[in-house]
C-alpha cells in the first residue's frame, strides 16, 4: 500500500515536564511519513520555547502558537489545518509506543475505514494510585480484530466506553465530509466528538495493539473533579441530543440514548457527592434546568437506569436521600470509571 501523509496533532497547556517525552515519541516512530502540528495554547511556561527547538530541527514539525482557546477549540484548528490523509491525537503529557502510527494507519488503509481503533494503557509518575494502571483503556479483545462494521456496533460492544479521541486513527475526508469537530468550551470535548463520529461511520475496524501511554499526575486528577468540568460536561447534551435525533434507525437512537441516560446519572452521582452545598445546589438546578432528570426518565431501559431515574425525580426536600444514595454508588463505582468522583 501506498504511504500517504500522517497529521499528528498535539495541543498543550503548560506542558513543559512532559513535552520531551511525547514530542520524542513522534518523531522516533517507524512510519515517518507524518506531520506533526504542535499547538501552543496560551501557555505561560517553556512549552514555546520547547517547541520551537523541535520545529527547528525537524522539517515535519510545525508550531501555532495562540491564545488560550482549550483543548477542543485548539484539535479543531489542528484538524482544519492538517494536510494527511489520515490524522491522530496525542495529549500533551502522554506518548506514543515507537510502532503505533506505522500500525494504526495500516490498518485504516488496508481495510478501507473511516476510523481505526487501538489500545492503550495508563501509568503514574506521581505515586498515585492509577485505577487502571496496566490495563487495556477499551474492553476489546484480539478476537474483534478483523471486524469491519458501523459505529452502532461498536457503540454496542463498548457500551460506549471508548471515547477517548487520542485512541483512534481518522480519516480526514470523512471529518471534513461530515463536520465533525470537538466542542470549544470547557471540558468533555471527546465526548460529542465521539458520539458524533460514531453515529455517522458506516466502516470502522480495530486493531489488539496497546500503542498509547496515558499519564496520570496530580494536575490531571484534580482538574477532572471540579466543578467548571461538572459544568461543561452538563452544557454538551443539548448537542448530544441533536446528534441523536440525526441516528434514522430507532433501535440505533435508544442505544445512543440509553448511553447519554448512564452519562447523565454519571453526572449527577458527582453533583451529589459535592461536599460544598452551594456547588451542589448550582450544579444540580443546572441539570434540572437542561431536563436531564427528564432524559433520564424518558430512556430508562434496563433496571439500573429505572432506579436512578426514581432517585433523580424524588423531591428536594428528601435530599438526604439523594446524597446518601450518590455516596454509595460512589462506592460502587470505585474502579469502574475513569471519572473521579
Amino acid at each position: 500500500m501506498e504511504q500517504e501523509l500522517v497529521s499528528i496533532i498535539i495541543c498543550a497547556y503548560n506542558a513543559e515536564d512532559y513535552l520531551d517525552v511525547c514530542v520524542n515519541s513522534v518523531i522516533m516512530q517507524t512510519y515517518k511519513l507524518i506531520e506533526v502540528i504542535l499547538i501552543n495554547d496560551g501557555s505561560t511556561d517553556r512549552t514555546s520555547e520547547i517547541m520551537k527547538k523541535y520545529e527547528e530541527s525537524d522539517s515535519r514539525i510545525r508550531v501555532i502558537s495562540q491564545d488560550n482557546k482549550g483543548l477542543g477549540a485548539s484539535r479543531n484548528i489542528g484538524i482544519n489545518v492538517a494536510g494527511g490523509k489520515a490524522i491522530m491525537f496525542l495529549d500533551a503529557d502522554d506518548y506514543y509506543s515507537n510502532e503505533l502510527v506505522e500500525k494504526a494507519y495500516l490498518e485504516l488503509g488496508n481495510k478501507g475505514t473511516e476510523i481505526a481503533i487501538f489500545n492503550g494503557t495508563a501509568f503514574s509518575d506521581d505515586n498515585l494510585e492509577v485505577i487502571y494502571n496496566n490495563k487495556k483503556y477499551f474492553l476489546l479483545t484480539a478476537s474483534d480484530e478483523g471486524i469491519v462494521a458501523d459505529g452502532f456496533y461498536f457503540l454496542k460492544k463498548t457500551k460506549g466506553i471508548m471515547q477517548s479521541a487520542c485512541l483512534k486513527i481518522y480519516n480526514k475526508e470523512f471529518l471534513d465530509r461530515h463536520d465533525i469537530r470537538f466542542a470549544t468550551e470547557g471540558y468533555g470535548e471527546d465526548t460529542l466528538f465521539f458520539y458524533n463520529a460514531f453515529t455517522k461511520a458506516t466502516q470502522i475496524s480495530y486493531i489488539d495493539y496497546i500503542g498509547y501511554y496515558r499519564r496520570y499526575h496530580k494536575k490531571s486528577i484534580m482538574k477532572s473533579i471540579g466543578t467548571e468540568n461538572i459544568k461543561s460536561r452538563l452544557s454538551h447534551f443539548p448537542q448530544l441530543v441533536s446528534v441523536a435525533n440525526e441516528i434514522s434507525d430507532n433501535e440505533n437512537k435508544k442505544l445512543v440514548m440509553k448511553q447519554y441516560s448512564y452519562y447523565a446519572i454519571l453526572l449527577w452521582i458527582m453533583i451529589f457527592n459535592r461536599t460544598d452545598k452551594a456547588e451542589l445546589r448550582e450544579l444540580h438546578d443546572c441539570f434540572n434546568d437542561l431536563d436531564l432528570d427528564k432524559l433520564v426518565k424518558d430512556n430508562r431501559q434496563d433496571l439500573v437506569t429505572f432506579l436512578f431515574s426514581l432517585v433523580i425525580l424524588l423531591p428536594q426536600r428528601v435530599k438526604f436521600l439523594k446524597v446518601f444514595i450518590a455516596k454509595l454508588a460512589k462506592r460502587a463505582l470505585n474502579n469502574k470509571t475513569r471519572f473521579s468522583i
